[in-house]
């Protein structure tokens, strides 16, 4: 392979319990339709984690020769990476379809004692395109004891929007820019059509038991 000249990767649309999609039409002239495979993840080297998925490269970018960008890293990492240890990045364009469920994303510092990883997954968005009543949730809105937040994680499971009354609801249009700390609870709502860029880690840790019509296990 020429490292003097650039390294270009197929596609890389990624598997996810939520629905989307279908925003991709405009912005990369794909299907105009929603489905399981709502995310594209850009020059990625982090391992999509999706229960009952063995694919050890599912989420990784495979460059137009066909060699996974992990490979590249570690046979040429000077070529790749430079003076840097990692790439330490995750970039990916997402569209919800529906409201996904909301979510806590773990430290560094949690990462390293229960993942084994150096990394969290703080997050920035930029809102590209909306549908109607497009909508984020970030932050508390009240304050809420642990007895009550443990009580609403119980009440899910037959009321799945329980979560959504005591989380700030923020409408968005395209050109916002949102910037979600580890351990800040929130949600991407539907129909936001997002640039994400985050640690490159696939941890989430989701206190609901639906996401849509999809029951979530405890893994």
């Amino acid at each position: 392979m020429n490292f003097d000249l650039p390294i270009f990767f197929k596609r890389n649309r990624v598997f996810r319990v939520y629905k989307g999609g279908m925003l991709f039409n405009d912005l990369l002239g794909d299907i105009k339709e929603d489905g399981n495979y709502p995310e594209e993840w850009i020059c990625s080297n982090v391992h999509a984690i999706n229960d009952g998925h063995d694919d050890p490269l599912e989420g990784i970018s495979i460059s137009e020769d066909g060699i996974p960008f992990s490979t590249l890293i570690n046979e040429n990492k000077k070529e790749m990476l430079g003076s840097r240890d990692n790439l330490g990045v995750l970039v990916k364009y997402l569209d919800s379809a529906i409201r996904l469920p909301m979510q806590v994303h773990p430290s560094r510092d949690f990462s390293r004692k229960y993942f084994n990883s150096n990394y969290g997954k703080a997050e920035a968005w930029l809102i590209l395109a909306t549908r109607e009543n497009a909508c984020l949730y970030l932050g508390f809105s009240k304050k809420i004891t642990k007895e009550e937040f443990s009580k609403a994680v119980d009440e899910s499971e037959k009321n799945p929007d329980i979560m959504t009354n005591f989380v700030n609801k923020i409408p968005v249009k395209p050109g916002d820019v949102y910037f979600v700390n580890a351990r800040v609870i929130h949600a991407i709502g539907a129909g936001c059509l997002i640039l994400e860029i985050q640690e490159p880690t696939d941890f989430t840790i989701q206190p609901e038991y639906y996401c849509g019509d999809y029951r979530l296990n405890d893994k």
